[in-house]
């Protein structure tokens, strides 16, 4: 055991000295494993995210007393167009200004000045902007000071006040100066940024980004992303990019050492938009929103030419410092379209119906064909056609997108810097009102395909954060790694630091409040992602200093053997427990909400209940399975409905020595037909529809003998179609419908199982019953989220109280952060509370 241990130790020594001056940082297989490799070497895939004074400014905390609040900046270049944005939210309440100043501190004079002591009234050069400025906002000169009035209203989304205009010279000093109050507890943010164009800011409030990229950089962690404008000129006009030289100087001023990974918006600034109003996002309203249309290949061939002018001038810039490049673009940057979550269809744009036309010959779908659901939950394989063919070029079309930007990155790098990219929400879009298929994020394949791409990113799982949740991927992550790629989790999980903010981030309800539970989450979710292979970063998203505690970032300390033994000695997690999508399947969801009740209960949040079921589990693309490449022996196949016969022969075939649950209605849609025999054909069960009768099922005695804990479960909504199995002298019924008919079927094929699920609702014992009735290993028999690779065994409790955790072997079980022995296997009692989180390792 000392010399395997002093091996381990020889070999983190050597992956761990990362040069100083990196000049190649790629991604490397080894043993089946993606790893980032840094000139060769294998380094820890932990990272920050943070945001620079370029694109986010600190805030300051404002009540009923008053307080002076002052930045400074330095002038980039001569403005004649420079204001100052005063953002504070845009509840009710009572907000007070006075004595704002802005100084010229080089030239020692005033450059503006408002005291409201002569009663004068709020005018140019003051203004303000919302989405509706009929909204109920009052300005008045109170006691000599500005008093803002807001009441609650949607029409005040947006709401913040502009100086503007005014002037300023390249490379002065600035000093913004005012008094500030508030009726209430809120925050102020105050920035100076060009007015107009690409708004590029010139500074504003400090936050506290140095201070958490030192504390990264003190546990190691030197890759840091943050956000960079990109510069794209007007004809004629020179590219700009001194803001984004500035943030990454900014990074490499409080960590020398940064590998930096900038994230550059891809979105086309106002002036294209207003050029090309027909390559720019339409509404099925009629409304024109700010971001370009992915099908235009004017805009495709633009935002690359402005890419590869900044990469170049990056390059020349911090030629041994920049580590990858991360383009985002459209809704909140990460490659869906605009509001696709929302009831309002986009794609209606002349660059859509010119580029679908060229590639079908056919007209647009109306928005009604798109919104429709009258024949079910599924469109019809015949007559929906269209609208089935164009959802997935709308999947097809933003992959293509980013696989240019993609492109470009190599081409201009010679292959020596990481490609990130969002995408592949396969399971958490499943959700999505309109349906999977107006996300453009069902097309993850055709990026997993590309030499490219290195790394495909998402945030973790909203619904799935919260203490005692298992933080799952939104996405394939097991697929990403299969492909050789590598998945990345983006931790924004708000923590106990986090200030309010004019709005609620999503996941802020899931967030935590205290330091000790705060600690609890980030063990938990870097516990998974080093168990599950997974890169991360931590994220300060509110930008007011969310990480910044030496205490948050000892979890990194404490849980470096874990990344360290999995570094040098990279070991597939090889999951027992499979949870299976296929993207082609997710186009034949209907709008208007027909997911609520079926894909979102399925995907969206099954991925909780196989979190708490005590049986580690992944994520994967059905091909992936189809193909032979997974090594599962437990497949859950939660959305895989369209499939043609030579595509269920391979499924069946890859399956045949596993235990399988089929959830409602997998193989249904059989080319341009709906089929129950294909659905037999698939799964070996016979099955008959129902109507007019509830999903939500009841468990059996036979179900509760083999551990169906829940009472009921599904949901109580009719669902089209309903599904329920013929049952034959051996089978073994675990839940019926309300009308007695069975909805759940157990059935022994060989040495295994095949398990039929009719109901679109899961639970975790249903999941623990199979696997334990199967013979896999359950490490836990009451709710609890595992992770397990190698000698390590990561729990997190689901509920308070004690768990009895079954290793599996006879051996002595030590806690990795405090080294203490916990006991000896087979069966260790722990006591723990909600969300505590423990990383085990057995002596092996």
């Amino acid at each position: 055991m000392r010399v395997t241990h002093c091996i381990i130790a020889a070999c983190i020594a050597c992956l761990t000295a990362v040069p100083t001056h990196p000049r190649s940082v790629r991604i490397g297989v080894t043993n089946g494993i993606p790893r980032i490799l840094v000139d060769g070497t294998p380094v820890r895939p932990r990272m920050f995210y943070g945001y620079t004074s370029v694109s986010r400014q600190g805030s300051a905390s404002l009540s009923s007393e008053w307080r002076n609040v002052t930045f400074e900046f330095t002038a980039p270049s001569d403005d004649a167009q420079t204001a100052v944005h005063f953002r504070f939210g845009e509840n009710p309440g009572d907000i007070y200004f006075d004595d704002f100043t802005i100084r010229d501190i080089t030239a020692d004079t005033e450059t503006a000045s408002s005291a409201f002591n002569d009663g004068a009234s709020f005018s140019a050069p003051w203004g303000y902007w919302c989405t509706d400025k009929n909204g109920p906002v009052t300005f008045t000169i109170n006691d000599g000071s500005l008093k803002i009035h807001l009441e609650k209203d949607a029409r005040l989304k947006g709401f913040h006040i502009i100086y503007s205009p005014f002037s300023i010279t390249k490379n002065h000093r600035y000093r913004v100066s005012m008094r500030a109050k508030a009726s209430d507890v809120r925050s102020l943010k105050l920035d100076a940024k060009h007015q107009g164009g690409d708004f590029r800011t010139y500074g504003g409030l400090p936050t506290p980004f140095g201070d958490e990229v030192k504390l990264a950089a003190a546990r190691g962690v030197d890759f840091i992303s943050f956000e960079i404008p990109l510069s794209w000129p007007e004809p004629g006009k020179a590219y700009d990019h001194a803001a984004a030289i500035r943030a990454c100087r900014e990074v490499l001023a409080n960590n020398p050492k940064a590998l930096l990974i900038p994230r550059v918006s891809m979105d086309a600034p106002s002036w294209w938009r207003k050029a090309y109003p027909d390559d720019t996002v339409l509404r099925e309203t009629g409304e024109r929103m700010p971001y370009p249309s992915v099908a235009s290949s004017r805009y495709r061939n633009d935002a690359a030419s402005a890419l590869r002018e900044l990469i170049r001038t990056l390059e020349r810039e911090f030629p041994e410092s920049i580590a990858g490049y991360f383009p985002s673009g459209q809704n909140t940057g990460e490659w869906f379209y605009p509001e696709a979550w929302a009831s309002k269809l986009t794609g209606f744009e002349g660059a859509m119906r010119d580029a679908w036309k060229a590639a079908s010959g056919l007209p647009l779908p109306t928005a009604d064909e798109r919104h429709a659901n009258s024949r079910g939950a599924f469109r019809d394989p015949l007559a929906d056609r269209n609208v089935i063919a164009f959802a997935q070029f709308l999947q097809d079309i933003m992959a293509d997108t980013i696989l240019v930007f993609a492109r470009c990155i190599r081409e201009e790098t010679a292959g020596n810097r990481l490609t990130l990219f969002f995408n592949g929400y396969t399971f958490q879009c499943a959700s999505y009102f309109s349906g999977p298929g107006v996300t453009g994020h069902y097309a993850l394949r055709k990026l997993l395909n590309s030499s490219d791409v290195d790394i495909i990113c998402a945030p973790i799982a909203y619904n799935d954060r919260k203490l005692g949740g298992s933080a799952s991927c939104m996405g394939p992550a097991e697929s990403a790694l299969l492909a050789g790629k590598l998945w990345l989790n983006e931790d924004d999980t708000r923590t106990s630091l986090a200030k309010p903010f004019p709005f609620e981030y999503p996941g802020w309800k899931s967030g935590v409040d205290t330091r000790e539970e705060t600690i609890d989450i980030l063990k938990r979710n870097v516990a998974q992602a080093s168990c599950r292979n997974i890169v991360s970063y931590w994220m300060d998203l509110g930008a007011t200093g969310w990480f910044n505690d030496a205490d948050y970032w000892d979890v990194l300390d404490r849980l470096k053997p874990l990344d360290d033994y999995l570094l040098a000695m990279p070991s597939p997690a090889n999951p027992p427990l499979a949870l299976v999508a296929d993207e082609k399947s997710m186009m034949y969801i209907a709008g208007s909400g027909a997911s609520k009740y079926t894909t979102s209960t399925l995907l969206y949040e099954g991925r909780e209940h196989a979190g708490r079921c005590g049986v580690p589990y992944g994520q994967y693309l059905m091909d992936d399975v189809m193909n032979g490449r997974t090594k599962s022996s437990f497949y859950a196949f939660l959305g895989t409905f369209a499939m043609n016969a030579g595509e269920r022969s391979k499924l069946k075939q890859a399956v045949s020595n596993a235990n399988v649950l089929w959830c409602w209605a997998p193989g249904y849609i059989d080319g341009e037909t709906r089929s129950l025999a294909a659905v037999e054909d698939l799964t070996g069960f016979a099955v008959t529809e129902l109507t007019d009768i509830s999903a939500q099922v009841t468990a059996t005695t036979r179900g509760r003998e083999l551990g169906i804990t829940a009472a009921s479960f599904g949901p109580d909504q009719k669902i089209k179609p309903l599904l329920t199995p013929k049952t034959y002298s051996a089978d073994e019924v675990l839940a019926e419908y309300g009308n007695g008919a069975p909805a759940i079927v157990m059935r022994k094929t060989g040495k295994t199982y095949s398990v039929f699920c009719g109901t679109t609702g899961l639970h975790p014992s249903l999941f623990r019953a199979i696997a334990r009735h199967a013979g896999l290993h359950v490490y836990a028999d009451t709710d609890a989220q595992i992770w397990v690779n190698g000698p390590f065994i990561a729990v997190h409790a689901a509920a308070e109280g004690p768990i009895v955790l079954h290793t599996g072997a006879s051996q002595n079980v030590f806690d990795v952060v405090t080294g203490k022995t916990v006991g000896k296997g087979p069966d260790i009692s722990l006591t723990l509370h909600l969300g505590e989180t423990v990383v085990l390792r057995m002596d092996r």
